[in-house]
């Protein structure tokens, strides 16, 4: 029977004993529900710790120790004691003395020529004619090569001298105003084998 939705007051006692009004059980167990598997969970591993850098030097990007860091290809230097071959080109008639005099010295051709430079070196500048020059006015100024007329033909003359050697003689070439290596070694060669009789 509806009342048309207003309360009314409870008569009295008829709430004595709610408490203790027994209800059915109406508890129940839910079944259980079957787990995900769990997913073993990833480690990452350990980054070990670097040693630190001594004083005054810089941590090394590759994590190497830098004193235990292998260096890079190593650089060849260029061994200056080490003989290797040349050539010049001398009168022919001087040629004949050197072979004769590398006979009685029991001296290589290199060693003849260093001989010859070592004794004659004060008086190269002398000897070595200077090439004539031509210009310094309206042209550039030049020079031409000395004329080796009376010198008759050239032949080569092979000979070996160390890096070094080859560094000085091309320095007393400029030092003596010489036009080549030729020029100076046959200058030399004939001051002391044919005007020096050495």
């Amino acid at each position: 029977m509806s009342n048309g939705g207003v309360a009314h007051e409870a008569p009295a006692g008829r709430l004595a004993g709610f408490e203790d009004v027994k209800e059915p059980d109406l508890t129940f167990t839910m079944p259980k529900r079957a787990q995900d598997p769990v997913e073993p969970k990833t480690v990452a591993p350990r980054k070990r710790a670097q040693p630190k850098p001594a004083t005054g030097q810089k941590p090394s990007s590759t994590g190497q120790n830098p004193s235990t860091r292998r260096s890079g290809p190593k650089v060849k230097r260029a061994d200056t004691s080490r003989a290797r071959p040349s050539n010049v080109h001398i009168p022919a008639a001087l040629l004949t003395r050197v072979v004769k005099a590398r006979q009685e010295r029991g001296l290589s051709a290199g060693a003849l020529i260093v001989a010859a430079i070592e004794a004659t070196y004060k008086d190269l500048p002398r000897l070595v004619k200077p090439a004539p020059t031509a210009g310094g006015n309206l042209f550039a100024v030049r020079s031409s090569r000395p004329s080796r007329a009376g010198e008759g033909a050239l032949t080569p003359l092979n000979f070996r001298l160390r890096e070094q050697d080859f560094a000085t003689l091309d320095r007393v070439v400029g030092e003596v105003g010489a036009s080549s290596r030729s020029r100076l070694i046959t200058v030399a060669l004939t001051a002391h084998l044919v005007v020096g009789k050495g």
